[in-house]
């Protein structure tokens, strides 16, 4: 029982850390119009959204959950097209990327030997790369 209340906070964490990748950047830079936020807005609306199906059917639809994770990972990049300043925008972007090249090996698990443990490693590169965005990027001072 306690691990399937882990497992279901492992899976809501992946939401709010989407959602977490996207922000600075969507408050930070200016955009074109209100494309930031309205794009803000709809991160945390669509992993919210996820956190409330994750409690619902938790492991029932797990394609679903998903094609869930990769369109809110991905799908608000197009907004940065709006964006006036691009500098760290190609570190955001590879490290979406790596997660997405990640899922490939998610998907493999029980099948390729580590494939687990290479999707972790995935994650942390993928990780890496949106925390040195940040750094070098956003964060002044």
């Amino acid at each position: 029982r306690i691990r399937s209340f882990l497992h279901l906070c492992d899976r809501v964490v992946i939401y709010l850390f989407i959602a977490s990748s996207y922000t600075p950047w969507l408050v930070l830079r200016n955009f074109h119009a209100l494309w930031g936020w309205f794009t803000l807005f709809l991160v945390w609306l669509a992993s919210v959204s996820g956190i409330v199906f994750q409690c619902l059917y938790h492991e029932q639809y797990r394609w679903l959950e998903l094609l869930n994770y990769v369109v809110i990972g991905i799908c608000p990049a197009g907004t940065l097209v709006y964006m006036h300043e691009w500098a760290g925008v190609h570190l955001l972007m590879l490290g979406g990327l790596t997660y997405v090249l990640g899922v490939v090996f998610f998907k493999l698990d029980g099948r390729v030997p580590m494939a687990h443990a290479i999707w972790h490693c995935f994650v942390f590169i993928g990780a890496y790369l949106h925390f040195c965005a940040v750094d070098g990027f956003l964060i002044v001072g």
